[in-house]
């Protein structure tokens, strides 16, 4: 008897003969790979061929994927048929922030800013003017703190092994046990440490939370909340985990208990059950609403047994409320910063924030700004398209976008998207071809057909470098070359600004 035995080595190719996983995506992972892989403004080739690449096992052809998108109007402009929730989001009276004794801001910059409610556009409540003149880079205003400090949720493990701060997540790498052991930092029943005094005066729940130290089990059951902390982990369900810290200081730490309570009252809120309508139409699976409500149901359950004194007070419903109260306020950091809730949103914003290792957030003016103007911030990535940019503020924050930056990119979709247009643009292709001869770049053809060239051939590489101001304010991308002989084998990656580098390029 003889054996074949063929060798294989580690850079052989799998064989082609051997059978393929073939899958059929449902219409939210389509949606959701889109999102994650471009921000063209509409259904393109493109497109495409980016989810083709990143999922080779779909079985999705060009007209079932064009066709998902359009049906679920993920790029539709009728507002009449985009679904929104504006009109059910509660806004409680404007607090006087003047009046506002606390310390959680810098009462020095109280006189800068006023809250009013915006009378020239009702969908947004309320909203945060300037008191006097700002120049770019000047700071506005800043808040030493969130409303209710919230550890990170994913550093838990971290925080348990005393690696990072038990309260603010900053790393202890650097700081050493000596100084632990001398400033008193660590916790004498677990391994729990902090980065300052100052957090570990400020941390009054861990205590209670993780010893039941001072609790008697009369506020929080210790062992539940255990439980509570472990399913919000498990579910990565940020939200509920934040809901229950807030309550936790509600209750624990009295001396500010009701100028936090009075606080997070007087912030705009929304049921989390609308919001979860909105993403299932959005994502086209009408199963997941119904998978949805289990999940809330179990995590009210542990609430309520994790803060029983809460039975009375907090219903299902309620609960709820709050989940979306706490998600159309927070910022980066998973933090509800008081004043900042109350400055409204547009894709070109005149201020940005900035928060620090220590959680204290400083808003500060992007362009000029003169007295009387009302503040605005940007809640989505400014550099998607226009599209992107309306779906996410209706899907999470309700409402429909219709600032002037939305507007003129709407308009500009449709101006290319008219027959004529488009019909006016080939002929000067193909008139500028002719002039050029049949060797000419059809690439520098289209260029200086576009109403902002001229008809001069671009040859040099430093016309080809993209603008990052025109990047930014469009949300393109833009391929960034890297020389093949740095040794990573890959020569050419497309790069996607975040917040940071947006942040960078501001600067």
């Amino acid at each position: 008897m003889h054996l074949k035995i063929k060798m294989l080595s580690l850079n052989d190719t799998p064989s082609e003969d051997l059978p393929k996983q073939i899958k059929i995506p449902t219409p939210q992972e389509i949606i959701s790979c889109k999102e994650e892989l471009d921000t063209e403004p509409s259904p393109s080739p493109p497109s495409f061929v980016k989810i083709q690449e990143k999922h080779p096992e779909w079985k999705l052809d060009e007209t079932t994927f064009e066709e998902t998108l359009l049906s679920h109007d993920i790029y539709g402009t009728d507002e009449t048929k985009l679904p929104a929730y504006s009109d059910k989001i509660h806004f409680p009276p404007c607090p006087n922030l003047q009046e506002d004794k606390d310390a959680t801001h810098s009462k020095k910059h109280l006189e800068n800013i006023k809250l009013i409610k915006d009378e020239n556009n009702l969908l947004m409540g309320r909203g945060l003017f300037a008191q006097k003149d700002f120049k770019p880079g000047q700071l506005i205003y800043a808040e030493d703190n969130p409303l209710c400090i919230v550890p990170p949720m994913e550093k838990l493990t971290l925080m348990s092994h005393g690696k990072t701060c038990a309260l603010c997540g900053t790393s202890l790498g650097s700081i050493s046990s000596h100084f632990i052991m001398t400033n008193g930092l660590d916790c004498n029943d677990c391994s729990a440490t902090w980065c300052s005094k100052k957090c570990k005066t400020r941390d009054v729940i861990h205590g209670p939370l993780k010893h039941n130290k001072g609790n008697k089990n009369k506020l929080i059951n210790c062992s539940t909340w255990t439980k509570f902390e472990q399913f919000c982990h498990d579910n990565a369900n940020d939200t509920v985990y934040s809901l229950g810290i807030v309550f936790a200081q509600l209750l624990l730490n009295k001396a500010s208990s009701r100028i936090t309570k009075q606080r997070f009252e007087a912030l705009c809120g929304v049921s989390q059950g609308i919001i979860d309508n909105i993403n299932v139409n959005e994502s086209g699976s009408a199963g997941t609403s119904e998978s949805l409500e289990p999940q809330w149901e179990e995590a009210y359950e542990l609430f309520i047994d994790t803060f029983p004194s809460l039975n009375e007070e907090v219903d299902f419903e309620t609960f709820l409320f709050y989940i979306g109260k706490f998600n159309i306020n927070k910022v980066a950091n998973n933090q509800v910063y008081f004043i900042t809730s109350f400055i409204n949103h547009d894709c070109e914003p005149n201020v940005r924030y900035d928060i620090d290792s220590k959680l204290k957030l400083s808003v500060f003016a992007r362009k000029e700004i003169k007295a009387g103007d009302q503040l605005f911030m940007t809640y989505v990535n400014p550099l998607h398209g226009v599209d992107l940019r309306r779906r996410a503020l209706r899907v999470s924050y309700g409402f429909i976008c219709n600032c002037t930056r939305c507007q003129k990119e709407l308009a500009r979709i449709e101006e290319n998207n008219n027959p004529c247009k488009k019909k006016e643009i080939k002929k000067d292709i193909q008139k500028q071809s002719s002039e050029y001869g049949n060797n000419a770049d059809i690439d520098t053809l289209k260029i200086s057909s576009s109403p902002s060239h001229t008809g001069r051939r671009k040859s040099s590489m430093r016309d080809k470098r993209p603008d990052l101001q025109e990047l930014l304010k469009n949300g393109q991308e833009f391929d960034l070359e890297i020389p093949d002989d740095i040794g990573f084998g890959i020569r050419r990656k497309s790069v996607r600004f975040d917040g940071t580098v947006t942040m960078a390029i501001e600067e």
